[in-house]
This record gives structure tokens, C-alpha cells and sequence, in this order.
């Protein structure tokens, strides 16, 4: 454990398999089984960059009836470890970086609590020190719904806000994703080939797909020479 500062990551984390059954993103299990295999590697790697502790949270750890009262459990049992701070991330943010949960630490060291906005009204990140967490809590926060940030912000004083970002649960999502401009190439093309799949397997190339490829390959790096 970090003794200077007393930080972890809460790192929620499905195993994929368990994923796709929970969260098809389009019909065929053996490419949601992929992406998902993808964004648990991407996240890892994320914050094994980081340096901070992580505790990896997964299906078997999960305790309570509600997801209020599960994610409770989770920030309970990593503060009762001895952290002063829990920095919790999921493993659907693919515009997730180093310098995020930097930031976080550095606002939750500041101030009561930090979030990271998602697009759809949730959150992809969210911090809490220990002491506002035992008087707040998180089970009273409508989660799973739009008005997740708003709930927390009503609820944490004293809060700060990183960047909005997209996190995928959706088809939609990754198309927002891909057409974004603060993703790798790699990551771009992984999701290109995704999308490229369920486009062919239905025989439909839509207007906005094409405007998509053409955006992201305008975007691809000069070949390297040798």
C-alpha cells in the first residue's frame, strides 16, 4: 500500500464472457465477447500507468440487493483497507487516459469528491474521500439512469469535474467514439472493425458509417519509412 498518499483505484470489472450476456452491444456474441476482451486489456493497461494501488472488483465480489448498495459495499471494503481516497473507474471508457486519473487524485487530495461526466448523464469516473463517503454514502444515487451527475452533484459538496467523456453501452456510443478526434488509431481501428461486421452481416452501408471510415483513415498517421 502507498503510505504517502493513500490512494487506490477501484477498478469494476466484469469478466468478458459474464459481459456479453449482460451487455450485448449488437447481436453476435463472438464480437461483443471481443470488444469487451479489448476495453478490459485497454483499461488495464490505463492504469497500471498510474501507479497508484488497484483493487480489481468483479462479479464475484459483488454484495447487496441494489447496485447502490453493491458499489457501497465495493468503496466500503477498499476504504476499510486503510485508503483515505477510492478513485473508481469502469472498463467502458476507451478516451480514459493517464492524465484523468492523475487529475482526479490530485482534485480529491483539494476537495470532497470528483467526477468524471459521461455523456448519457452517468459518470465514468468517480472519486470520493473516505470521510464524505461515511456520511453520505451511495446507495440514494438513481444509478443506471440519466440523472446519475445530477444526483451527485446534489448529494457531494464540494466537488470537482473532469472532462466529459463517452463511455460505450451502447451501438451509438461507439459510433460517437469513432468519430471523436481524442482517440489512438488503434483504438479507432479496432471499433471501425467492430462496426464494419454488423454493416456487412446486414447488407447496409449508411451514410453516416461511410462519412465515419472516411473521417477516420483522413485521420491515419503518415506510413513509416525505412
Amino acid at each position: 500500500m502507498k503510505s504517502d498518499n493513500k490512494i487506490a483505484i477501484l477498478y469494476f470489472t466484469l469478466n468478458p464472457g459474464h459481459e456479453t450476456k449482460l451487455k450485448s452491444i449488437k447481436h453476435g456474441a463472438r464480437k461483443n465477447l471481443g470488444l469487451f476482451k479489448f476495453l478490459k486489456k485497454y483499461t488495464s493497461n490505463i492504469l497500471k500507468q498510474v501507479g497508484f494501488d488497484i483493487i480489481v472488483w468483479d462479479e464475484t465480489q459483488q454484495q447487496g440487493g441494489s447496485f447502490g448498495a453493491k458499489f457501497g459495499h465495493a468503496f466500503r471494503s477498499v476504504f476499510d483497507m486503510g485508503y483515505n481516497h477510492v478513485i473508481a473507474v469502469g472498463n467502458d471508457c476507451l478516451s480514459l487516459n493517464k492524465k484523468d486519473i492523475l487529475d482526479a487524485s490530485e482534485a480529491l487530495k483539494a476537495g470532497n469528491a470528483v467526477f468524471g461526466p459521461a455523456g448519457d448523464g452517468g459518470v465514468y469516473l468517480l472519486g470520493l474521500r473516505k470521510e464524505v463517503f461515511e456520511e453520505m454514502g451511495l446507495e440514494n444515487i438513481p444509478w443506471r439512469t440519466a440523472s446519475v451527475l445530477t444526483a451527485l452533484l446534489d448529494n457531494y459538496p464540494d466537488y470537482r469535474l473532469l472532462i466529459e467523456k463517452t463511455d460505450i453501452d451502447t451501438y451509438r456510443d461507439i459510433l460517437a467514439v469513432v468519430s471523436s478526434q481524442n482517440i489512438a488509431f488503434k483504438i479507432r481501428a479496432v471499433l471501425l472493425d467492430f462496426l464494419n461486421f454488423f454493416i456487412h452481416r446486414n447488407a447496409v452501408i449508411s451514410l453516416r458509417f461511410t462519412n465515419i471510415i472516411n473521417f477516420a483513415f483522413s485521420s491515419r498517421p503518415p506510413p513509416v519509412c525505412v
